[in-house]
């Protein structure tokens, strides 16, 4: 272990992290479209034309607890992931010159380098699976000029053949082996700017995204067996608002931009805003809805 790699896995013990590191060569994957990034798909296997010369990638991952409201997703719930793991990922980036940090906001797959970076392996949700946290984590990245000690790979690479709890739990039909239709998702669609008529038949009564896939994962039952033993519905550093009232979806309907701002200012449901969060109530009130 190297000086850097001491002093990673040191900031990994105190934010409570996972972390791993890979190379910085461009993936070797299928393109793929996905909602909310860039369409230039070179921009997302290819991390020089982030850094112009990267040479290592360092893929942090934290941990979140399960929402404890049905209709609620972890992220519409709990402190916004940008704003905590970019301000853990900037002060790990202090130790090096020149780096470039990601957190669900730049070009880069993500997932794909966490998988790289051995963190975790793909689940057939198309989520990634650590041992830690399960499929409970979001990923931040960091590129540097840095050639630094890389890791070894995930022990565990797949999920078991014949398992397909979460296929079968998706209530639209979104999900296939390692394949999702954003079309479909009920996570994607409740943050969608304008919905048909037959989307939004498809909320299943979410408000903000949706957890089924992995609610009903084997690889994350120890996890939520943690949370309800304990009784901790969040880590009390990046707690909300929301977890210490009682959330009723129909009150959402009577926020204003203020009273929304102080509920949901701090969580990752605020960067969609009021109306649509109001529009996707008014769809779980109504079997009419229309666009």
């Amino acid at each position: 272990m190297d000086k850097h790699e001491k002093i990673f896995a040191y900031m990994a013990e105190k934010y409570g992290l996972i972390f791993g590191i890979c190379d910085a060569k461009p993936l070797n994957i299928a393109p793929k479209t996905a909602p909310f990034v860039t369409k230039d798909f070179n921009r997302r296997i290819n991390p020089a034309l982030t850094l112009p010369n990267v040479k290592s990638i360092i893929v942090v991952g934290k941990g979140y607890a399960p929402s404890p409201f049905h209709n609620l997703s972890s992220l519409g719930c709990a402190a916004d992931y940008h704003a905590i793991l970019t301000d853990i990922l900037k002060r790990m980036g202090k130790i090096m010159a020149t780096t470039s940090i990601m957190v669900d906001t730049g070009p880069l797959m993500e997932k794909a380098f966490a998988v790289k970076a051995g963190i975790g392996f793909w689940g057939k949700n198309t989520l990634i699976i650590s041992k830690k946290f399960g499929s409970f984590f979001n990923i931040g990245i960091i590129l540097t000029e840095k050639e630094l000690v890389y890791s070894a790979p995930s022990l565990t690479t797949a999920c078991p053949a014949d398992c397909n709890i979460c296929i079968k739990s998706c209530p639209t039909g979104a999900l296939d082996e390692y394949v999702l239709d954003t079309s479909r998702c009920i996570s994607y669609l409740t943050q969608k700017k304008r919905l048909s008529t037959d989307e939004a038949k498809l909320l299943n009564n979410q408000i903000y995204g949706c957890d089924l896939c992995q609610i009903h994962c084997p690889f994350n039952g120890d996890i939520l067996a943690k949370v309800k033993k304990s009784g901790i519905k969040f880590n009390p550093a990046d707690i909300s608002k929301l977890d210490r009232i009682k959330f009723n979806p129909a009150d959402i309907l009577k926020l204003d931009a203020e009273t929304f701002e102080k509920q949901f200012g701090k969580t990752a449901a605020a960067w969609c805003g009021l109306e649509i969060l109001k529009r996707n109530v008014q769809i779980s009130q109504s079997s009419n809805f229309k666009t």
